[in-house]
């Protein structure tokens, strides 16, 4: 009997023993489960988070044309990618425009007190050397002198490079070439125009050309990312004016 009690009592020790073990390993493993659902957690937002970046990087990637022209422009451009970090932007007295009835219609959608425009419809290479008098009198070493001609003859490309290479060493203002825009090419050829998109390879050229004291402003892939509008083909809305003035400024 007194043997038997003893191992009653031993028995209900250990399972009294074997309760708190089972306690204790259950706090841990509630502890540990709690512990991995946190981290689970954490790592789904995370990966939400990288997830929507890697969505949104993809959407700007694949943007119509701008990215493909943009990659070009970079790698050809040596005033855009090595001296974009260097340069700072600066504030400038005046801002003379000098280009054809693109600059026409920009003039009127937003011309300022700071701004001189020299244009006129459907000129180009020769309307920049018949004007070089009145392009010389309105500039100084405090202007910013911004060049927009070329879709009206694109076949003049050496020529533009000559000139505006040649001018670059002798004026004392700034130059700024902007890239010849897109155009719609359905709609103007509705229109009775016939510019077609050999634009790309003018800018091209021009990029690789142009002296490096002059400095190139891509509206042209800016356009083909944010999307453009036009009334006949060539000529763009106010809203696009817009959109192509304040690129500008904000490049200068």
């Amino acid at each position: 009997m007194l043997v038997s009690k003893r191992k009653d009592n031993m028995k209900m020790m250990n399972n009294k023993k074997n309760n708190r073990t089972s306690i204790v390993l259950g706090t841990i493993m509630i502890a540990i489960i709690a512990a991995i659902i946190i981290c689970v957690e954490g790592a789904g937002f995370g990966l939400e988070s990288k997830m929507i970046k890697s969505l949104a990087d993809n959407i700007h990637e694949n943007v119509p044309e701008a990215q493909t022209y943009k990659s070009k422009y970079r790698k050809a451009n040596r005033h855009d990618s090595e001296n974009e970090t260097t340069r700072t932007k600066r504030e400038y007295g005046k801002y003379l425009f000098v280009g054809d009835s693109r600059y026409k219609g920009m003039e009127k959608a937003n011309a300022t007190d700071e701004d001189v425009f020299i244009c006129e419809v459907g000129e180009g290479y020769d309307y920049l050397i018949n004007q070089m008098n009145n392009i010389k009198y309105e500039i100084d070493d405090n202007t910013a002198l911004i060049i927009g001609l070329g879709v009206n003859d694109l076949v003049n490309i050496d020529k533009y490079v000559d000139k505006i290479n040649e001018m670059s060493q002798t004026f004392d203002c700034q130059i700024y070439y902007m890239l010849v825009n897109p155009v719609d090419e359905e709609q103007e050829t509705y229109s009775g125009y016939h510019i077609k998109n050999d634009i790309d390879y003018f800018n091209q050229e021009i990029i690789d050309r142009l002296d490096e004291n002059v400095i190139v402003i891509d509206t042209n892939s800016y356009l083909n990312a944010i999307g453009f509008e036009t009334q006949d083909g060539l000529h763009y809305t106010e809203e696009t004016y817009e959109n192509i003035y304040n690129y500008i400024k904000s490049q200068l």
